[in-house]
């Protein structure tokens, strides 16, 4: 079939779909060519309702489609319905003794080599999706006649415009409905399949309100090229009334194609179908100036509409996640990306102008562009390689805002940055082998892992780096590329394999992929100290994580020597000195080593970063952490909320990143005694991460130890009970990284039971924790709060001397590791009066908790902490007779630990009480142990 013919045909089944008195006006201008234009005139008249041969012919086909009662192993129960390319039947099939209901499709037309391979696209298409929004591939063959079938799942739901016109949804609901079916196109795009059939029809509702998109059957691969001898049959057919100017004009479909029809869509569900309402009547002109259409859209809608719809590609959104997520900041009451003509807007136009493909064969063909478009000889393979590129350069536009957190376009630019970072790598590197298809291939698949993991996915990043590790040890048949000479992209794929692993939380498995990639940069240490340098930075940063310390120490160390050899790549110096403030302030034993490499930090990010950089949220963090453990509570917000700001407006509200500073927030704002403030961060941390990365389980319970620390403070023992179990429940004992969290989980555990008068069950799981084998081998520091946490269950079981031992073992570890300001030390004056109290020694009770009161004064200000410590100096007070005093002491704590606690802590209840015995004139109210 030749381009001509292909062109005729795909024309005469567009305009069978349209009323017959349409069909002219409609030809007239999809096609320029007169001779092709002519020719389907004709075919269009035998359509004609008084031509003799239409009867027999509809008898034809209709006897055809009713003849068969089984198909292969399956019964057909009912017509589903019947189009210009296949039929589609209700059908079932016996598994087991029950009923299995599919929906069978099977082609028209005789047997030929070209029906059963245009099957075979279709069925190819379908097995690689597998998306709920997606009604899936189930089997396939041929009847016995020689014509093909498939068995698809049978979605039990009504058409979309059915479902619309039947229950009237509001337009916040109608537009949920859309963002269904963009995330089920975007399952499509991401697997390389375009639909370029979206319409009302295509889409069903289910009873649960959820939808699937069926009928890829005139979809295509994004990475056919067009080739080969049937070039012909690839041409797309499509419905008129919704097609996209490239596909009227005979170009190239793309990933815009599918945006075009989207936006098409969303008109018809807000409009109950007033696109296809126009087919029928035969109405011509801008359906946009319709009154029925314009008064179903407000501004912000027209502008998406607009813009989805433009009718060049390249002004349409980049892909269907963007129009998504445009969707979605309408609902949420946001300024549309559509809305905005900023400088970034500007900017990824000229990133779509310029994109090149992110994976498979495309990627490297557009890779190859550019070394060979310099290197004359290869004049015509670089034709080659640009031609497969164009058809793969919308992919990359759709994956770099699907990659991207929150699809931000400022992190596309980051992404597209990386990009030209590994094309800038390999147009430079003067190897040969870049020439080569395979080695070129295999050099992209490694730059894909690397982006991944900069964007926080590691499960993509993982299986892009285990696949090109596979390639890299297979033996090949070009000599050149398994000579021992591939250790740079060896040592980049286990650097990526190893970041992977460790996001998982599988640290076992990524020491090992660490340790390789230090071995093999080690090999080159005289030729690249630089790429030593930073395999030595990646080692250190991960083992920081294992809570291996002297191997983080000895690896930044060694990293800092050879950049202080040599110039060291932009950025390089900041990560470095992020990396062991860092360490510092996680291993909390080098508190003037630490003070000094914050220092550094802060000058060298003012030297070195640009005010855009997304490093400054890394540096922010670090400074952050580090004031945090000094006990500057204040400091540690400002930069903390810096950080979060700035993550904001790159990645998002809902990324990983976002919620990961959410979590440090959270913990900033406890230290600052606003719980209820924390508790928000950390169920919004919590929710975020569960949805992004639900098998991360030392991050959520990280969050879930946190909670627990605000609920209690805030006197909601039972719940914080829950949130340390719910953690315990989640951690393994199998590495230091878990193991501390199971520590600080048990101390939250032990304090909520205590609290709940459960003293046996408390005293059992603080002796646990006392004795726990990692705790004894943790840093002196980490060691010493472990301990000191268990104060109080110790206290509130009346094992007073043990309370005393710990008191007194602490105490010099945190004179010797903390500064003289740290908050730790006006707990430390509380513990002792609390103590004293219980010993009924009340002098001395005043006086720790008057110096603790006074060591608040000199630290940020706790306003809970505050009131708690005056309501136990207040008992102490009301005991040494002095009950002015001691009302006094109350009346200032009590506003507070009634706003802040819930009714059912122990500190209000005892200040309540004591407040009574004194109005009561009893003055019997028993000392508070707190």
């Amino acid at each position: 079939m030749t381009d001509a013919l292909a062109r005729i045909e795909t024309l005469f089944h567009a305009a069978l779909s349209l009323p017959p008195e349409s069909r002219a006006a409609w030809l007239r201008t999809a096609e320029h060519d007169p001779t092709i234009r002519d020719t389907v005139d004709a075919l269009l008249a035998n359509d004609a309702a008084d031509n003799p041969l239409r009867a027999p012919l509809l008898a034809a086909l209709s006897a055809d489609a009713a003849a068969p009662q089984r198909i292969g192993r399956y019964r057909l129960i009912d017509e589903l319905g019947q189009g210009g390319m296949a039929g589609v039947w209700l059908a079932e099939r016996d598994i087991d003794g029950r009923a299995q209901r599919v929906a069978l499709k099977r082609l028209h037309g005789a047997s030929t080599a070209a029906l059963r391979r245009r099957a075979a696209r279709e069925r190819a298409l379908l097995a690689a999706l597998n998306h709920r929004g997606i009604a899936g591939l189930i089997d396939g063959g041929e009847t016995e006649d020689g014509t093909p079938y498939f068995v698809m799942e049978y979605v039990e739901g009504e058409p979309l415009l059915r479902h619309l016109a039947e229950r009237r949804p509001p337009q916040r609901e109608r537009l949920r409905l859309f963002r269904q079916i963009c995330l089920a196109i975007e399952h499509a795009h991401q697997r390389l399949i375009l639909h370029l059939d979206l319409k009302p029809s295509n889409v069903l509702v289910r009873a649960d309100g959820s939808t699937a998109l069926i009928d890829f059957g005139i979809g295509r691969a994004l990475d056919d090229s067009g080739a080969g001898e049937h070039h012909a049959e690839r041409t797309v057919a499509f419905t008129p009334i919704y097609a996209a100017p490239e596909l009227r004009d005979g170009r190239t479909p793309t990933t815009a194609t599918d945006v075009y029809m989207a936006g098409l869509l969303l008109v018809e569900i807000l409009t109950d179908g007033a696109l296809s309402r126009r087919a029928r009547d035969g109405a011509t002109g801008d359906p946009f100036a319709d009154p029925a259409i314009r008064s179903a859209l407000d501004g912000d809608l027209s502008r998406l509409l607009a813009r989805a719809t433009a009718h060049a590609p390249d002004d349409r959104y980049a892909s269907i996640a963007a129009l998504r997520m445009d969707v979605e900041r309408f609902l949420e009451g946001r300024m549309l990306a559509a809305s905005r003509q900023t400088w970034w807007v500007r900017s990824g136009k000229f990133c779509r102008r310029n994109r090149w493909p992110l994976l498979g064969a495309g990627t490297a063909a557009l890779l190859a562009v550019a070394f060979v478009l310099q290197l004359s000889a290869e004049r015509t393979r670089a034709r080659a390689a640009e031609k497969n590129a164009l058809l793969a350069q919308d992919l990359q536009s759709s994956l770099l805002v699907a990659l991207s957190p929150g699809g931000n376009p400022q992190a596309q630019a980051r992404i597209e940055a990386l990009l030209q970072r590994e094309r800038r790598r390999l147009r430079d590197s003067g190897d040969a082998r870049a020439l080569d298809p395979a080695w070129r291939s295999i050099a992209s698949i490694v730059a894909v892992a690397e982006i991944y993991v900069a964007i926080g996915d590691p499960e993509p990043a993982l299986k892009s780096a285990d696949e090109a590790l596979r390639l890299l040890a297979e033996p090949r048949s070009t000599p050149r590329l398994h000579d021992g000479r591939d250790d740079d992209l060896l040592a980049r794929a286990h650097a990526a394999r190893g970041q992977a692993l460790n996001a998982l939380e599988r640290y076992t498995e990524a020491a090992p992929a660490f340790a390789r990639m230090r071995a093999l940069r080690e090999a080159h240490r005289r030729e690249d100290p630089q790429a030593l340098a930073t395999a030595l930075l990646l080692q250190g940063k991960a083992a920081i994580e294992w809570r291996d310390f002297a191997l983080a120490e000895r690896a930044l160390a060694e990293a800092q020597t050879l950049a202080a050899a040599a110039p060291p790549q932009r950025g390089f110096p900041v990560e470095l000195a992020i990396a062991r403030l860092d360490a510092a302030s996680e291993s909390g034993d080098a508190s003037a080593q630490g003070a000094a490499r914050s220092a550094a930090l802060l000058a060298l990010a003012d030297t070195e970063l640009e005010a855009a950089s997304p490093l400054w949220i890394d540096t922010w963090l670090a400074l952050s952490r580090w004031r945090q453990f000094e006990g500057e509570a204040q400091a540690a917000l400002a930069d903390a909320q810096r950080a979060r700001d700035r993550a904001r407006q790159l990645f998002g509200e809902r990324s990983v990143v976002t919620a990961t500073i959410d979590n440090n927030l959270g913990t900033m704002l406890a230290d600052l005694g606003r719980y209820r403030e924390a508790l928000t961060h950390f169920d919004r941390a919590r929710a975020t991460q569960a949805r992004l990365s639900p098998d991360k389980v030392a991050v959520l319970a990280s969050i879930d130890i946190n909670r627990c620390r605000a609920q209690y403070a805030l006197g909601d023992y039972a719940a914080a009970a829950a949130s340390a179990e719910a953690a315990l429940a989640t951690l393994p004992d199998t590495h230091a990284a878990y193991r501390r969290l199971r520590s600080i989980a048990w101390s939250n555990l032990a304090r909520a039971r205590s609290e709940l008068g459960q003293h046996p069950a408390a005293l059992q799981a603080a002796r646990r924790l006392l004795s726990d084998p990692w705790l004894r081998s943790a840093p002196a520091l980490e060691n010493a709060f472990g301990r000191i946490s268990m104060f109080v269950v110790l206290l509130n079981a009346g094992a007073l001397d043990e309370a005393q031992a710990i008191l007194d073992q602490t105490t010099p570890v945190l004179e010797a590791q903390l500064p003289d300001a740290h908050p730790a030390f006006l707990y430390t004056a509380r513990r002792r009066g609390l103590l004293a109290a219980a010993r009924g020694r009340f002098d001395e009770a005043d006086r720790a908790f008057g110096l603790a009161l006074t060591r608040m004064d000199a630290t940020d200000d706790d306003p809970l902490t505050r009131a708690e410590i005056r309501a136990s100096r207040a008992h102490a007070a009301a005991r040494l007779g002095d009950a002015a005093r001691a009302r006094a002491l109350l009346l200032q704590a009590l506003p507070v630990l009634r706003a802040e606690t819930s009714p059912d802590a122990r500190p209000r209840i005892e200040a309540e009480a004591l407040l009574r015995s004194l109005s009561s004139g009893t003055g019997k109210a028993q000392p508070s142990p707190r």
